[in-house]
């Protein structure tokens, strides 16, 4: 069963797949991660959730998902520290714990134009 915010992720064409090796192979610690590259037109993403993440873990996952997604779109990488992938020119986003707690920032990085 996905919470309500995963739902809304998987109508918009993102579904978050559950993965067992991921934070052993690159970000101990981490939750889980995204992915994004151009495509024509927009972007297809990924998302990638520890498995057997607790749910209520998932459904913040899932929040903190939707949140970056929708920045990337708007404002484009930088905002939220997206890491450029030399394999397919993609960028990816890592989520820890504490990530998922985090209050979003009220203003853009400095020299940064809000769309």
């Amino acid at each position: 069963m996905t919470g309500e915010v995963e739902q809304r992720l998987a109508e918009r064409g993102l579904l978050i797949e559950e993965y067992a090796d991921f934070a052993r192979d690159a970000q101990p610690g981490a939750v889980g991660f995204i992915g994004v590259v151009q495509a024509d037109p927009g972007v297809r993403a990924i998302a990638y959730v520890g498995s057997g993440t607790p749910p209520d873990r998932r459904d913040r996952f899932a929040e903190w998902v939707e949140r970056k997604i929708d920045n990337y779109l708007e404002c484009g990488p930088l905002r939220d520290g997206w890491e450029q992938r030399s394999s397919d020119d993609g960028w990816q986003l890592w989520a820890r714990p504490d990530d998922l707690e985090a209050a979003e920032p009220d203003t853009m990085p400095e020299g940064h134009p809000h769309i």
